[in-house]
């Protein structure tokens, strides 16, 4: 596509006119005019250059698809500007439904294992293999697991405590709740014969 000389000194208001007109080439003019100012704004809401990207291509798709609601007295950009962060806050709605349904359906799962249990024992039984495994936790450990879950601790504080670094804290951390983990399915397991 040839690039118009004029491109850059008509007012953005003739270039819609012109496309109004039939002219769909003219659109061009517009987009090559405010591409870059649409990324500056993007990129400070988008993760990705892929992202932004993405909102440019919508933003310029729906700008000219409603073109005829443009007011052709104003500035192009603001109106374009606007659609772009429609377009995001749509898709921020979009991701806030997904999310709460993905919470919806966990809550599901939840309520579905009660409906197997229908004694309600299932609950009892972990918190009775909670209390049995926290119990057989290592001596060297089990200070770590109270000042943490119990007193809730901040993991900076604990390693100031026990004088090791963030990622020693991190790492015991890790292991103790891998052994709660499997002696609590053992503690099940058992329970269940």
């Amino acid at each position: 596509m040839r690039r118009r000389e004029n491109d850059f000194e008509e007012p953005d208001g003739a270039i819609v006119r012109r496309v109004q007109d039939g002219d769909m080439r003219a659109y061009a003019g517009l987009v090559r005019r405010h591409q870059n100012e649409l990324r500056a704004v993007l990129s400070f809401y988008c993760f990705s250059a892929n992202e932004v990207e993405e909102f440019v291509q919508i933003a310029f798709v729906q700008a000219y698809t409603h073109l005829k609601q443009f007011d052709q007295a104003k500035p192009f950009f603001p109106w374009l500007r606007q659609i772009a962060m429609n377009a995001l806050r749509m898709e921020i709605r979009r991701k806030q439904t997904a999310q709460k349904n993905a919470l919806e359906y966990l809550r599901y799962v939840q309520m579905e294992q009660a409906e197997r249990d229908e004694e309600g024992t299932d609950a009892d039984t972990f918190r009775h293999a909670l209390r049995q495994c926290v119990q057989k936790i290592p001596a060297n450990h089990a200070d770590l697991f109270r000042l943490k879950y119990q007193e809730k601790w901040r993991i900076e504080r604990l390693a100031q405590h026990l004088k090791v670094s963030v990622s020693a804290v991190k790492v015991r951390l890790l292991r103790v709740r891998e052994a709660l983990r499997r002696c609590i399915r053992e503690q099940m397991a058992f329970a269940e014969q």
